[in-house]
């Protein structure tokens, strides 16, 4: 909570942010790079906490080995369901042929989960994609 005297409409703030699970962070970073960063943010036209928080949390899922299991829509296997691929193995198994250069342009570019779905969607080419990727729960 504020200290000294806060005026109510700071009170509630504080109130909704811890309930919202809200916190303030600092960090020293060299000016520099704030600035470079603050520069980039405005011309992909994204907030800076919203960019950090995805960095924050695409770094975290790497770091802490998120799990997937890749699941065939019309061909449900329990045992190939039951495999667990890391984000590599999950963009190995869904590589295009070499022979067809521009799907295997923009799947070099896939750098996330999101991106992947993406990629398979276009591919799909305005049909239903075949396969639904599930994130391990935590803890498993």
């Amino acid at each position: 909570m504020p200290t000294g005297n806060p005026k109510p409409q700071t009170i509630a703030t504080e109130k909704y942010a811890k309930k919202a699970g809200w916190i303030s962070k600092s960090y020293k970073l060299k000016k520099d790079v704030v600035d470079e960063y603050t520069q980039a943010c405005k011309r992909a036209g994204v907030s800076a906490a919203g960019q950090l928080t995805t960095m924050m949390k695409s770094f975290a899922k790497e770091i802490n080995g998120v799990k997937y299991h890749i699941i065939e829509k019309h061909n449900r296997n329990a045992r190939e369901e039951l495999k667990l691929y890391s984000f590599d193995e999950l963009k190995d198994f869904f590589e295009p042929n070499e022979e067809f250069e521009e799907s295997h342009s923009e799947w070099e570019e896939i750098e996330d989960l999101f991106d992947l779905r993406e990629f398979l969607e276009h591919e799909a080419d305005g049909m239903e994609v075949e396969y639904t990727i599930e994130e391990e729960p935590t803890g498993c």
